[in-house]
């Protein structure tokens, strides 16, 4: 199942299982005034990743499906 290291300021996640989602979800542990500026990066594959923001989530799409177990790091600006 995915998994996140880190904070709403920046971290990692681990998708999972992969294979089939083109996107995951992410809730912020605190709202953020304003929806952050986020930068994702995936970590194992060559991939087109985008994030969109609200004050409460970042949702993460790509190009493809991941794949399992890919790891996609991010850094998120704001104010909290």
């Amino acid at each position: 199942s995915p998994s996140v290291t880190g904070s709403d300021a920046g971290g990692k996640i681990n998708v999972g299982s992969g294979g089939i989602a083109a996107s995951c979800t992410m809730t912020f542990a605190n709202q953020w005034v304003n929806p952050p500026a986020c930068i994702p990066n995936n970590e194992s594959q060559v991939l087109l990743t985008r994030a969109v923001t609200t004050t409460s989530t970042m949702v993460i799409s790509v190009a493809v499906a991941f794949g399992a177990n890919d790891i996609v790091s991010y850094i998120c600006l704001g104010n909290e």
